[in-house]
């Protein structure tokens, strides 16, 4: 298993991150058999429910991938709910730790000018 698939085991990592692609990110989630939530088929005002559908419904400790793939684009012209998106993907983060079940909100941001951490180290 690669080191981001053993990442997405460990709860106590959960956070809110940011990568410049989401194709390592997916492939990672796929090896970890992770529950991955695509949180771009929606509207940032809609994702907070979402999630705590993914939240509730995954199982308990499996690995919940939370991505956003146009989260650079949601955060240049802000749409509607969008800090509440972060706020809830926090949140998951937080009581993913808390309760032993790893949340890892992934948010795409080729620029990277969100102000998140790196989910691991790009080349």
């Amino acid at each position: 298993m690669g080191k981001l698939a053993e990442r997405y085991a460990d709860a106590g990592r959960s956070g809110v991150y940011r990568v410049s692609d989401a194709r390592i990110p997916l492939a990672a989630a796929r090896e970890a058999d992770a529950f991955v939530l695509h949180l771009d088929e929606c509207a940032a005002i809609d994702a907070p429910q979402r999630v705590r559908d993914a939240m509730s419904t995954a199982g308990t400790g499996r690995c919940r991938v939370l991505l956003v793939t146009r989260a650079a684009e949601m955060a240049r012209d802000p749409a509607p709910g969008w800090s509440a998106l972060l706020a809830c993907l926090q949140l998951a983060a937080i009581e993913g730790r808390n309760k032993g079940n790893p949340v890892f909100a992934v948010l795409v941001d080729p620029d990277r000018r969100l102000d998140l951490p790196n989910l691991y180290k790009e080349a």
